[in-house]
């Protein structure tokens, strides 16, 4: 999640990611992404996969703009299998790619791929 804003008023963060979205704004589709990703595990089994794979094709997006984050996201999101199945060596290429791309957060997730700490 990016910043507190969107952690204590979701539905406002919501409003201001579409709108950006619409602006073809590449973190407006990572953030919006994300935000439907975590709302997913309130809901139910019906919402929580629509809301899920929302996010997902979110991230998507965000990647196919150059957002060094939703490379972040996508990469944990292949390592749980949240909302795609679980690929380790997806999640460690993209996490590689985001450290290329100067994504701090991405190079200790690609790091971790090699010791194991995410991945084995």
């Amino acid at each position: 999640w990016d910043g507190i804003f969107h952690l204590t008023h979701p539905d406002h963060a919501k409003k201001y990611y579409e709108k950006a979205k619409e602006k073809q704004f590449p973190r407006a589709f990572n953030n919006l992404g994300n935000l439907l990703i975590c709302e997913s595990t309130n809901l139910s089994n019906f919402e929580e996969n629509a809301n899920l794979q929302k996010g997902i094709k979110y991230l998507n997006k965000a990647k196919e703009l150059g957002c060094a984050k939703a490379y972040l996201n996508l990469g944990k999101c292949y390592l749980s299998g949240t909302g795609v199945p679980q690929n380790k060596e997806k999640a460690r290429s993209l996490f590689k790619e985001a450290a290329e791309m100067g994504e701090v957060q991405g190079r200790l997730e690609y790091l971790r791929s090699y010791i194991g700490t995410n991945l084995e």
